[in-house]
């Protein structure tokens, strides 16, 4: 099954911050801003922290950037209950084998019926 699932670019938005930020102190722009901390303003600029709805929207207005340029859609595989526990039986090294293809053979009736 296919899911698409839409996130912050995190490492874009640190990107243009810090670009827009310039030779401009973390404590300067942090105070242009009024909604973060300059320690905040660093860790968003490492490309690894979510920021708040709050701070991330002052940002986008202080860069003068569409909130919506950050936002990536991507697409993935999930998996379905069966797989799931089908994946979690076979990896249970406290199961033998036999127990193993038991519980997988109940899993495939419970799951997708005698046919």
């Amino acid at each position: 099954m296919r899911e698409n699932k839409t996130t912050l670019d995190l490492a874009l938005f640190g990107q243009r911050c810090r670009q827009k930020r310039g030779k401009t102190s973390l404590e300067e722009v942090s105070q242009q801003i009024g909604t973060l901390s300059r320690a905040t303003l660093h860790r968003i600029e490492q490309g690894n922290y979510l920021p708040e709805i709050v701070v991330f929207l002052s940002l986008c207005d202080w860069m003068q950037e569409n909130p919506v340029t950050f936002f990536v859609t991507q697409q993935f595989e999930t998996l379905t209950n069966y797989d799931r526990l089908i994946g979690l039986i076979q990896s249970d090294p406290s199961l033998t084998q036999h127990t193993k293809e038991i519980l997988t053979k109940l899993m495939e009736l419970v799951y997708k019926g005698t046919s």
